[in-house]
This record gives structure tokens, sequence and C-alpha cells, in this order.
């Protein structure tokens, strides 16, 4: 297939049975941290079970959805095990022998059948559009895409990203019901033909537009846009940027005016796909406003939502995600900045839960905030 050639799997047999056995991924894994269970090295054993055509157990099932993909368990790994690309492709095997969870059966529905992985109509994606000029304008040098969840589960990220353009003079037009997921949770779960369908389906409708230039809301929208999607589609020309980086470079130049705000602590989650260059890039952004002190998490890991795990195990996710807003709670910050619009209704849920005291914004709403009226 043609994304497993892109992970650059020589010989999966070999890469299972490298596993020396020494835990150290369950040391950093979020998900065996706040359960004792699902394992990553479990999941390497049981992958290798998939690779013999073994029919999993209910457990083991269980054992393979239950994770983020968040790479934590890749970095500790002595024999650079790729084990979020292991549960990918285990994942893929489930589904082909009919066990996919309907969890995550009915989002890839979604995906395929609306174009939107949520549950919801994807109309909903034009209900935060404001202003009708900047709706499918043929002339505008950018697109920006909002994903599924910028647009419709906090549509004040995409309000504030407008906001932010129009600040700065640039020229931009979003899709409306027009945008198809970019399919990224299709690629987590192995499901490489409804990422190919979603790949058609945004090209013919970003060509539509005439525009090779587009900016993202999402930093998992950004990695398929960037890194995927061209090594799927012949003569992929289009020119892709973070809204991440935009923002730092329209700071840069002096074309975002930050007004000085009250005296403010903020920390920064780093989202799971996010490079440590756009992270870097929020770091600089921060330290230029005025009066406002960063503040590092001990323990910046994913949200705990990511990859299906908020929808099959709730619990869970709601633990993990916990473990940050206890974190910077416990650090006396103001804000909890936010660096990708998944997490940022994750935490934003987990905190009306379980009553934190802490304000959660995304990146963009932060920074729209400041703009001198």
């Amino acid at each position: 297939m043609a994304l497993i050639k892109y992970y650059g799997f020589m010989d999966y047999y070999e890469v299972l049975t490298s596993c020396t056995d020494c835990y150290a991924c369950e040391e950093v894994c979020p998900v065996y941290g706040v359960t004792e269970l699902y394992s990553p090295n479990h999941k390497i054993k049981i992958a290798l079970k998939l690779l013999n055509a073994e029919i999993p157990s209910n457990e083991e099932i269980e054992d393979i959805y239950a994770c983020m993909r968040c790479g934590a368990c890749e970095q500790r790994c002595s024999q650079k095990i790729q084990i979020a690309e292991i549960v990918r492709l285990s994942r893929k095997k489930i589904a082909d022998m009919g066990l996919m969870p309907d969890t995550h059966r009915k989002i890839i529905e979604n995906i395929q059948d609306k174009g939107i992985s949520l549950n919801r109509e994807r109309t909903e994606r034009n209900n935060w559009i404001e202003n009708d000029n900047i709706s499918l304008n043929l002339n505008a040098k950018y697109v920006y895409l909002t994903g599924c969840f910028a647009s419709v589960m906090n549509s004040n990220i995409a309000k504030s990203t407008a906001k932010i353009f129009d600040e700065a003079n640039v020229d931009f037009t979003v899709l409306g019901d027009k945008e198809v997921c970019c399919g990224v949770f299709a690629l987590d779960n192995g499901m490489d033909e409804v990422v190919i369908e979603s790949v058609k389906k945004n090209i013919n409708v970003i060509n539509s537009i005439g525009s090779k230039d587009v900016i993202v809301a999402c930093p998992a929208c950004y990695k398929i846009y960037a890194r995927l999607y061209n090594h799927l589609v012949d003569r992929y020309n289009i020119n892709v940027k973070s809204i991440i980086d935009v923002i730092h470079y329209l700071v840069d130049e002096d074309r975002i005016k930050i007004k000085n705000s009250s005296f403010l602590t903020v920390s920064i989650h780093k989202s799971c796909n996010i490079s440590d260059d756009q992270y870097n890039s929020v770091i600089d952004t921060i330290k230029k406003i005025p009066k406002v002190e960063l503040v590092n998490l001990k323990n910046n890991v994913c949200c705990g939502a990511a990859s299906g795990v908020r929808p099959k195990f709730p619990a869970i996710s709601i633990e993990i995600g916990s473990k940050t807003l206890e974190d910077a709670t416990n650090l006396g910050v103001d804000i909890l900045i936010t660096t990708c619009p998944f997490c940022n209704f994750q935490f934003n849920d987990v905190k009306k839960r379980k009553k934190y005291d802490i304000r959660v914004a995304d990146f963009t709403e932060f920074i729209s905030e400041l703009i001198r009226s």
C-alpha cells in the first residue's frame, strides 16, 4: 500500500521482533500512565499475532484502540520502533477482519458520507461566517481551511483567524461546506482508501478556487496536506502553510499590532501533531507580547483525545486531559494556550467536567484578543 511505503517499513516482521522488552515505552505512555493497562509493549505483541493471521481477542482489540498515536513511546524506544505506525497497521488488519469498533466505524462513515469527522452536518461549517465576501471568493490569494473542529466545535477559532487576517490585510477565502475532512482519522485507523478518497475530493475543491496557497487551522490537517498528499497525488502543486507559522510571520513583520495586555501568566500545550519548529514559533510569538510571562508545563503530554480514544474510552481520555490542566493550575497559569483545535475542544470539555479554574484558549484566539482595536 502507498501509505505503508510512505512510512518506510522494509521488513514488518523484523521490526516487530526487534523489541527487547525493556518496557521503557510504558514509562511515558499517557494511557498506560492512568490505567497500567494497554501497554505499547503489548501492542507490538498483538501486532505480531495479527501478522500471523490470528484472530485477536476483545481485550487485544481494546488494547490496539487505546492509543492516541502520540509517539511518546517512540521517543523512548531504544530500538527506534515506530509503535504508532504499528498501531495504525494493526487497526487496518482488524478492520479488514470486520472487527473495527462501532465508535471508529461511525466516524469513518461520517468522513465518507458527509465529508466531516463529526456527527454533524457539513453545512454547519458555514455557521461562523459573518462576512459573505470571504466565502468562495474565487479571486482570493489564500484558501483558509478550518478543518472539522475550528469551524464547528469552536467556531471562535475560525472567527479569531479571520480577525487576524483582516488586521494584517491577508486576502483569503474559505470553502465553507465545500471543505472535506482531510482524512487524518482514517489515516490513524489504517483506512488508506478513505484517505485517498478525501485527497481527491479536497484537491478538486481547492483547485476550483484557483489559488495554490493554503493556510490550515489544524496541525493534523497541516501534516496531511503538507507531508502526505504529495505522496498520493501526481503533480501536487499546493503550497501549504500552518496558521502558527503565518501568525509568527505577521507578528515579526509588524502586520499585527499587539496592544499591551494586563499581566498574564500562560503555558503552551504542544499538540502531538505540531513540529518542534512550529512549537518554537508559538513560543517566540508569545515572548514578543508585553506583560505576558511564559511558564513551561512540567509534563507536556497528549491531550488524551486523539485517534478515537475520546469516543471509545471517555474516562481514560478525561483522566489524561486532566493531568495537563492540573499541571497548569498548580503552576498558577491564567491561560493554557492550545495549538490544535481538537486539543482546545478536549481541554475545554475536561475543564468543564472537572471544574478547573483556568482559561483554555487557542493560539489564534489569544492573539486576536490582543490586536489593537
